[in-house]
């Protein structure tokens, strides 16, 4: 039993978070318990509520008495861990991997908000809308009656479609697809979305599930001439068939986003597919302040952007969430910063796109309508931070007087002859 409980090494000082260390692989009691295939045991992606635990913890832990303080000490890290029967993860354990519901906004996510609408917001908005970005949200569909959409429904710019069947897209019955849709919309208010839902509650069986319906929900978003597809989940290993769609649509100058996953220190599962496919921009989160999140995995050279994900409040269906006259819900995820990240994307396009005089115009702005293109953009205004690369929405926008247009344009040509 030694060796088991030294297998529960801490990877944080802020939280109780455990995992099997590789060492434990080399312990023959553990390989004589359960089987030469000790690797099918052993669980991943828990978040920063959790522990990592063998999911055989308690059939190895009746190999001891059950008096013995090690094996107890092993059933209260499985029931911390929330687990159940044969130590199978739950649903909820499961649904907490794509996003952190939190008690309030942080002031630091109030204030990036405001700086985006007071830099950002001031530039773009000070010239008609030449040309709408479109953006696809693959997610648990949209409180379609949430007065936070009233206006854009009823200008046609939100276009619901569901891939389940039985499952309405205009409704949503986990409240996440609700709030990265009007997350977006604060960043993007300008934008037309394209509401695809693929999943219902966003458990681990639901998504193994639904493959077909994303692979559709790909293809439909690419018929309707997206240029962006936000996508606030992942799998632990790729599927072959969405890789597949997510190539053609890269293919067919489509930006794609996706959540690097909440896995925090794990080191079995870093990057969640697809935000692992070199053909998506891959997203973690980061504070008010652009600190990198303790919920990201670890970054690597080409998945590192952060940008605004803890405590970000925006709207929940209605149905589900009655504590706030406001109809708003906080939370906190890469999956919360994977539609910030889009909605920044749609605000470069939508602004490239805009007409003027010769000298404040982006010339060749239908380069920026293709993945590595607005990759590179991202990394000409990101700042590096604790081997993480944060989007920084300011460093573009922030000009002011009558020379504003022509610098901001003449920084976007720059960063577009440098690519």
């Amino acid at each position: 039993m030694r060796q088991i409980l030294e297998a529960f090494a801490p990877l944080s000082d802020r939280f109780q978070i455990y995992s099997l260390v590789p060492t434990v692989l080399n312990s023959l009691a553990l390989r004589q318990l359960v089987g030469p295939d000790l690797m099918t045991f052993v669980m991943g992606l828990a978040n920063e509520e959790v522990i990592y635990v063998n999911s055989n913890f308690t059939d190895l832990g009746r190999a001891s008495s059950r008096e013995d303080p090690n094996y107890l000490r092993i059933l209260f890290i499985l029931q911390r861990a929330s687990l159940s029967g044969g130590g199978r993860p739950t649903e909820e354990w499961q649904k907490r991997q794509m996003f952190r519901l939190d008690g309030a906004e942080s002031e630091t996510s109030k204030q990036w908000l405001v700086d985006l609408k007071a830099d950002v917001h001031r530039v773009v908005d000070s010239r008609p809308v030449t040309r709408r970005s479109k953006i696809a949200i693959l997610d648990t569909g949209i409180d379609w009656g949430h007065p936070a959409f009233r206006e854009l429904v009823d200008a046609g710019r939100i276009i619901p479609k569901s891939f389940i069947e039985g499952l309405p897209a205009d409704q949503d019955s986990s409240g996440h697809g609700t709030h990265a849709a009007h997350v977006l919309l604060q960043v993007a208010p300008n934008s037309k979305l394209f509401i695809a839902r693929v999943i219902e509650d966003g458990s681990q069986a639901e998504f193994d599930r639904n493959i077909s319906a994303i692979v559709e929900a790909i293809k439909w978003a690419v018929s309707q001439g997206v240029d962006i597809i936000s996508m606030s989940f992942g799998y632990r290993v790729a599927n072959a068939e969405i890789k597949a769609a997510i190539r053609d649509a890269f293919h067919k100058g489509v930006i794609l986003l996706a959540a690097a996953s909440n896995s925090g220190a794990n080191p079995r599962f870093p990057i969640s597919f697809p935000a692992s496919m070199r053909q998506v921009i891959c997203v973690h989160s980061s504070d008010g302040n652009g600190n990198p999140s303790t919920l990201n995995p670890p970054a690597t050279p080409d998945c590192n952007f952060t940008i605004l994900g803890e405590h970000v409040a925006a709207a929940w269906p209605r149905r589900l969430y009655t504590e706030r006259t406001d109809n708003l819900r906080v939370a906190s995820g890469t999956s919360i910063a994977t539609p910030i990240a889009a909605g920044f994307a749609a605000l470069i396009l939508e602004y490239a796109a805009q007409n003027g005089p010769e000298n404040e115009v982006v010339t060749r702005w239908m380069q920026l309508r293709h993945c590595d293109e607005m990759r590179k953009v991202f990394g000409a205004l990101a700042r590096e931070r604790s081997g993480y690369r944060s989007i920084a929405p300011s460093s573009l926008f922030d000009y002011h007087g009558e020379e504003m247009h022509q610098r901001v344009s003449a920084r976007i040509n720059d960063i577009l002859d440098s690519l």
